[in-house]
């Protein structure tokens, strides 16, 4: 039963990032390669809910987090993010 609710956790993630995929990255425009990946079906998902679960061990503490991170960037953080995006130096 529990190898039942942890596969379809992962197939619930790999969804949840697919769509991801689709909405920001790719109607975005955020990297030039990922719409042939997908397209292509060339993009391996794999997920793994106990990982995420001990990287993340309080769900709910990660859009408090997400936006702390944001503020600490600042504009200039922003600013670089938005002008190299792939950080190369």
């Amino acid at each position: 039963m529990q190898a039942r609710a942890i596969e379809a956790g992962a197939e619930a993630v790999t969804a949840a990032t697919v769509a991801w995929l689709e909405a920001a990255v790719i109607d975005l425009d955020l990297c030039p390669f990922a719409r042939g990946a997908h397209a292509g079906k060339r993009i391996r998902y794999k997920a793994s809910v106990e990982r995420a679960v001990a990287a993340h061990p309080d769900i709910d503490r990660i859009p408090q987090q997400n936006i702390e991170t944001l503020r600490s960037l600042g504009q200039a953080g922003w600013d670089r993010l938005v002008s190299n995006p792939l950080g190369k130096k």
